[in-house]
């Protein structure tokens, strides 16, 4: 077997690797793998030596859970990455510097790395790939989003947020140049572009982290109306975004809460993320209250010209206006929305489990699509693997389990401290007993009524 075989043979290995697909010794085709690659995974073909192989996005990357399961003992991932280095060489000698095979090869080669931790070395991998495609397909070449979608997991495995924010915005650039500003297939990557903005603020809440809110706020305002524009202005499509733009000014009201001496931020709005309807500056200027107000009700007028939609869905609305209103402290105008979402319930076959859902268990507020407190579950699950230190051992993230009794109007009472990780950690306990202090829940129903949770247990993550 030639050299140039080997690799062709590592690199379809790395990529079943990748997809989930395993491969017995002899012919793939004689050896089919048991799962299929996802439409969105790195396809076997996305990481072959031939330069006109097609390129997927890197949107699923195999999980490290994967090596339990015995594929690191059957492949020698340094291997892999030697073999991808040599084959870049080799076509590098023999055909230059810019050939289009290289920027598969990259490509390969930072997948690999990302998969095994190594995510500043992957992030180089993906850099030169996505030069060699601007080089190769124009600056504006649609090749690049894999690249810059590696790049992305990658800094946010480093906890670099702001090196995210900057891809991010490289990628809705391209996007936009691609499509046109104003095209409806942005939308999609509107929203999770704004979602991810949403959960980076959350997660700190600093001072300079109102650059998250100015991008998420954009970005929610031009997806309202290019959906608005494309689909109606009664569009069920409107609905998540509505929701997400009401938590953006949650969070614009948390920031003036937190800094109310601050001065304006005045700083330009990141490139890319130009709003086409309400500026960002009228959003963060105006009365968050009012503004996330607006948004409930104007999903609520979408459900009510959409009378096939899930009835649980309008239920879930009203519900979530009921904790708009308890956010800011309108307890009656709360129960009255929570009320009327059990009344939209009435007569509904399936109304006990969509009540327990939505009022089963006291909810932490905003009530958001990856919330930092959650109900505690087996011992292990906090290990987590160390980012960009090859071959460290794994981590457990700082955490603290409680007990809490919530009130029927949604606060907290008393905290019992059931375990603390790391132990003795200074003022880690204090820390989250300040922040449960101050929080609102979501209260549980009974019967209709809202009534007293006790001894509610949630664990508390509070990342470094």
């Amino acid at each position: 077997m030639g050299f140039s075989q080997k690799i062709l043979n590592t690199v379809l290995l790395v990529a079943c690797i990748l997809t989930g697909t395993v491969v017995v010794a002899g012919s793939p085709s004689d050896h089919p793998g048991k799962n299929s690659p996802e439409i969105n995974s790195p396809e076997v073909n996305s990481l072959a030596i031939k330069s006109d192989s097609p390129v997927t996005e890197l949107n699923h990357v195999a999980s490290p859970a994967d090596e339990q399961h015995g594929l690191s003992d059957t492949f020698d991932i340094n291997f892999s990455i030697e073999n991808y280095q040599s084959a870049i060489e080799q076509q590098e000698n023999e055909a230059g510097p810019y050939d289009p095979a290289l920027s598969e090869l990259s490509f390969g080669l930072g997948n690999v790395l990302l998969y095994n931790h190594r995510y500043a070395d992957a992030i180089s991998a993906y850099k030169r790939s996505m030069h060699l495609h601007r080089v190769n397909d124009g600056i504006y070449s649609p090749s690049q989003t894999p690249m810059l979608r590696g790049m992305i997991k990658s800094h946010i495995k480093l906890g670099q947020t702001k090196d995210a924010s900057q891809n991010y915005r490289q990628l809705f650039w391209l996007h936009a140049k691609t499509y046109g500003e104003k095209d409806p297939r942005l939308i999609p990557l509107m929203d999770e572009i704004g979602q991810w903005h949403l959960k980076a603020y959350a997660q700190t809440g600093l001072q300079e982290d109102i650059y998250h809110l100015q991008a998420s706020s954009h970005l929610y305002l031009s997806a309202i109306e290019l959906t608005t524009e494309a689909l109606g202005s009664s569009s069920l499509q409107l609905v998540g975004l509505l929701n997400n733009l009401a938590l953006t000014s949650y969070y614009f009201a948390l920031h003036q809460w937190n800094y109310p001496d601050a001065r304006e931020n005045n700083a330009p709005s990141h490139f890319g993320y130009r709003s086409f309807g309400l500026s960002e500056e009228a959003l963060r200027r105006g009365n968050p209250y009012r503004n996330g107000l607006t948004s409930y009700r104007r999903t609520l007028d979408v459900f009510e010209n959409n009378p096939d939609a899930p009835i649980e869905d309008k239920a879930a609305t009203h519900a979530q206006l009921g904790d708009w209103y308890l956010l800011f402290g309108y307890q009656d105008l709360a129960m009255e929305a929570y009320h009327q979402a059990h009344s939209d319930l009435s007569g509904i076959e399936q109304k006990e489990v969509i009540l327990e859902t939505l009022f089963g268990t006291p909810k932490i507020l905003p009530i958001t699509q990856k919330q930092i407190l959650k109900t505690p579950s087996i011992e292990g699950d906090e290990h987590r693997e160390n980012p960009e230190r090859d071959g460290t051992p794994l981590f457990i993230e700082p955490y603290v389990k409680v007990a809490i009794d919530v009130t029927p109007e949604g606060r907290v009472t008393e905290i019992d401290i059931l375990k603390t990780h790391p132990e003795n950690a200074p003022g880690l306990e204090a820390r989250v007993k300040r922040s449960l202090r101050v929080s609102k829940f979501r209260p549980r129903f009974a019967d209709g009524h809202a009534v007293l949770t006790n001894d509610y247990p949630i664990k508390m993550l509070t990342p470094n």
